[in-house]
Parts: C-alpha cells; structure tokens; sequence
C-alpha cells in the first residue's frame, strides 16, 4: 500500500554538500522555497562536520554515507605500487560503492515527499526505478554536455519516469528541449513563487552571487503562471514567459 505524500514537503537528493556549483545552487533553492515547504536535503557522502554552503535551521539535512569516496587514495596506492594499500583501498572502495546504492535504493523507497529534486544521474536512475509513482520527479541538469554522446545518452536514459527536467542555462534548454519527453517550461519546479519586497530579494541576491566586475548580478528568473517572478538560480540572464531578457542591478 503507497503512502500518503505529503504534499508542502520537497526532498532534494545531493551526492555530497561539500563545495561545487551544484551544492551552492542546493543551498539557493532552499533560501527560496523553506518559507513556503518543508525541504529535506539528503546527502549520500558527508565530506564534512557541516555543509560548505549556508542552510538555515529550517532545513532538514540528513547523510547516508559517513565517509567519501577514496578514489584518490586508490589512484595513488596504484601508483606507488603499494600491494597492502592496493588491497585496503579496493576493499574500502567497492564498500563504499556498494553502500551508496543500497543505501540511496532504501532511503528513495520510503520517501513521501509530494516532490522529488535530483541532481545527479546516478540518483535519476534510482528514483525513476524505486520511488514512489505517485511522487512529483524533477531532474535539475547543471552540467554543460560538452557533445559527449555518452554522457548525454545516459542522462537521457535516466529520465525515464521523470515528471520534469529543469536545466539552469538556456543552451542547455535548447539542447534538451526536444530530446527529453519530460521536458515541460510550465513544470511546478517553475510554479513555485514568493511575493518580493525589494529589500529582501536583494539580500537574497548578494548573499547568493557574486558581483561581476561591473557590480551588476546576472540572475535567472521564470514566470509562474501570473505574473509573479520567481528568482530559482545563478544564470546567465533573466528569462521571462515570453521569453525576454535583461540584468538585475
């Protein structure tokens, strides 16, 4: 018997929290949306005591994993040709690697979330197979795909069962616009708004980005189904419903 998803409730799945693009853009979304849903952050590898980017008290973090991959350290065991480390290093690692899977496949299986963020194929894949049916999935693409086919067939692939994929850069939209069934503008990762008051975007924004040497912010907006804005990421422009840009200063 399903659960019965709780629908103000948002869980994100993040490989680690530890300092990348794809951590920082977490720690954005969640400033924006934990006044308006719950958000659970789960978090497969733990690098540190705490995230490298701020989270309020609001949000719920959670690790599978209190450790990090060792991939370095197998790498270099390899190279000094060092056969007991070799051996120590192989043995840590296909656990670790066994563990993020088993892991991952519980923690998905009991989620009861209304939605569903990902940001990773590799958790594509596993909420596409083991997530419950009933739940909202929304696939956040942030890596330029560089024309590597292979990488491209696989993030396509793992979007079976997807409800919605949402890139952060309007080449990236083009590019997978017409090759992803589920890819919809009008997706609710886009319904998701907030009422502004000037001060409060600004600091929001300036806590969030980094100037450019001109001091203007390059932010990406999308229009809900009024005409309210909401501010979801970092980005190259400002894209609005009918598809006009502009800068915020």
């Amino acid at each position: 018997m399903k659960k019965k998803l709780k629908e103000n409730e948002i869980t994100i799945l993040a490989l680690h929290l530890g300092y990348g693009g794809v951590e920082k853009y977490i720690s954005s979304l969640c400033k924006m949306l934990e006044k308006h849903y719950k958000i659970n952050i789960i978090s497969t590898y733990k690098l540190s005591d705490k995230p490298a980017f701020n989270f309020s008290d609001n949000i719920n973090i959670s690790y599978l994993i209190d450790d990090k991959p060792n991939k370095e350290e197998f790498k270099l065991a390899i190279k000094n040709k060092n056969i007991k480390d070799i051996f120590n290093e192989g043995l840590k690692s296909i656990k670790i690697l066994y563990l993020k899977r088993i892991k991952n496949i519980k923690i998905i299986q009991n989620i009861n979330s209304k939605y569903i963020i990902t940001t990773r194929y590799f958790h594509n894949n596993l909420v596409s197979r083991y997530a419950n049916t009933d739940i909202i999935k929304i696939a956040t693409e942030h890596n330029y795909h560089n024309n590597d086919n292979k990488y491209i067939k696989k993030l396509i692939k793992s979007l079976n069962n997807y409800d919605y994929l949402v890139t952060v850069s309007n080449t990236l939209k083009e590019f997978y616009e017409n090759k992803v069934p589920s890819f919809d503008i009008e997706s609710p990762y886009y319904r998701w708004r907030k009422q502004w008051a000037v001060g409060e975007l600004e600091n929001v924004l300036k806590t969030t980005m980094i100037a450019q040497s001109n001091g203007l912010y390059l932010i990406s907006y999308t229009s809900s189904w009024t005409d309210d804005f909401a501010a979801v990421s970092a980005g190259q422009s400002i894209v609005t419903k009918n598809k006009t840009t502009g800068t915020y200063n």
